[in-house]
Order: structure tokens, then C-alpha cells, then sequence
């Protein structure tokens, strides 16, 4: 697989269906979101990326002074369309001139071009799988090495960088275990405690078993199907899996119901 031509041919595609589609119209898997809306996004996660990357910024307060000289949203379709054109072309040309072991920032803690060359793999491949939803099109199958990489980056960085977040104050308790496909063990833990504003919130924390943790008592669940389907399920896109251009697919959910009620609770939640 090439990563690099992969965020190319998704990125294309989510613009191609989108142009076909009526750009008021909402998208199901982003709630409150139109088909422009998510042109824009992907425009606008191109853009910053890419001056991220090409500026060499390192720290939180040079990507801020990134975020705020980014230029506004068009009002017109046609310009969003140009725009993330032109973002993607950039992204993808600075990808190709940078190795994945290269310093640049990212909001997690492995910060390497190779982390963002990897979350964008995903962001593209998911939200083009978006686009086909809100078209209301077969979904095109993303690729078994797409899928494989895109269940290890949900659970070990989409999912585990959210232990970063959580306050100091905070009462965590591991609640459950959940095997996802082969060899991943997914470990649910409950968070809750005074929040950042001083409220009181809980929250379920996921990430993958570590290799020296006592897990043996928690309740366990298991999961299994293709790649593909438990990639986009775990990714909240389970919507797609009945019109897969491979076929239809589905997952099974067994196991103790301790772990299965907690495990669906984690990915009702969402991505962070």
C-alpha cells in the first residue's frame, strides 16, 4: 500500500461523488452536516496539514498562529471544490518529499510526519465513505490494508491518545475487555470526575490491553468479521456495511454482557 496515494485516490473520490450530489443534502453518518459541509472539511484538514507540515511547526502555539491565519470558507461550491483541490495536490507533494521517522507536530504523542501521513489515510477513506452514505450509493470496500492499519490507529490512537485528556482528579476503573478480530484486546475503563469547566463528567476510555496488565477477572467480550467491517464499525460507520461493493457484511458482538453493554456504550460515545 501507498499511504501517500491512498489519501490522493480517497480524497478525489469523496470530491467526485460529492460534486454529483445536491450539496444541501445531509450527511447520515455526521449529524448536522451537509454534503458541503464535508467537501469543506476535508478542504479545510488538507490545508492545515499541509502548512503544518510545510512550515515546520513543532510547537501548540505555532499550529494555533496556523489556525488563525487560515483563510475563510467560500460561499460557493465551486470555490470549496478548487480549494480542496489545490489542499490535497500540497498535502500529497509535501508527503511525498518527507520520511514517516521526520519530527512534525501532531496532537498525539508520536509526533512524526508518519503519524499524520497515517490519520490521513483514515480521514480520507472514512469521510469518502461518507460521501458515498450521503449520495445514498454502494459504498466502496476500503482496501484490507487500509481497514487493518485504519482498527490499529483507532484503537491505539484515536482511542488511547483520549488517556492524555482526562484530569489528574479523575477516577478511572477498568470495566471490561472486548477481542477485536484477532490478536487486539481492547481494554474499556470508566472515567469520572470534574471536567475542565468544573462540571462533573464520565466518560469510557478504550485502548488496547497493555502487555503487562492483570485483566484476567474483567467481563469479556468478542468481535469478529472482515477487517473492513469491524474497521468502519469501530470508526461509528457501521451504516455501511449493508451496501459494501464487496457484499454485504456485518459483525457479531459476543460474550460476557457486562463487556458487550460496555462496548457498545464506547462506540455509541464516538471518536474523540
Amino acid at each position: 500500500m501507498d499511504p501517500t496515494a491512498v489519501i490522493k485516490d480517497e480524497a478525489d473520490r469523496l470530491a467526485a461523488v460529492l460534486a454529483a450530489t445536491d450539496p444541501r443534502r445531509e450527511v447520515p453518518t455526521c449529524p448536522g452536516w451537509t454534503a458541503v459541509d464535508l467537501l469543506w472539511h476535508l478542504t479545510e484538514v488538507h490545508e492545515f496539514w499541509h502548512e503544518v507540515l510545510s512550515s515546520g511547526a513543532m510547537t501548540d502555539e505555532e499550529v494555533g498562529a496556523i489556525e488563525e491565519a487560515k483563510e475563510p470558507r467560500p460561499e460557493d461550491v465551486q470555490r470549496i471544490a478548487a480549494r480542496r483541490t489545490a489542499a490535497t495536490k500540497n498535502l500529497v507533494e509535501e508527503l511525498g518529499r518527507r520520511e514517516d521517522t521526520e519530527a512534525a507536530w501532531f496532537w498525539g504523542a508520536d509526533h512524526t510526519v508518519g503519524s499524520t501521513r497515517r490519520m490521513q489515510v483514515q480521514e480520507a477513506t472514512i469521510h469518502r465513505v461518507d460521501a458515498e452514505l450521503t449520495a445514498g450509493q454502494q459504498v466502496t470496500t476500503p482496501s484490507e490494508q487500509v481497514s487493518t492499519a485504519g482498527i490499529d490507529h483507532c484503537i491505539d490512537v484515536m482511542m488511547a491518545e483520549v488517556y492524555a485528556w482526562v484530569p489528574d482528579s479523575a477516577e478511572v476503573e477498568r470495566v471490561a475487555l472486548a477481542e477485536i478480530g484477532e490478536g487486539r484486546i481492547l481494554e474499556i475503563s470508566h472515567w469520572w470526575g470534574e471536567g475542565e469547566n468544573g462540571a462533573d463528567e464520565e466518560f469510557l476510555l478504550g485502548r488496547r490491553l497493555p502487555a503487562d496488565a492483570d485483566a484476567a477477572e474483567l467481563p469479556r467480550a468478542q468481535v469478529t468479521g472482515s477487517v473492513a467491517a469491524l474497521n468502519l464499525w469501530l470508526w461509528g460507520r457501521a451504516e455501511a456495511l449493508p451496501i459494501l461493493s464487496t457484499g454485504a457484511e456485518e459483525i457479531s458482538i459476543d460474550g460476557d454482557d457486562e463487556a458487550v453493554a460496555a462496548l457498545g456504550r464506547l462506540i455509541e460515545q464516538g471518536l474523540q
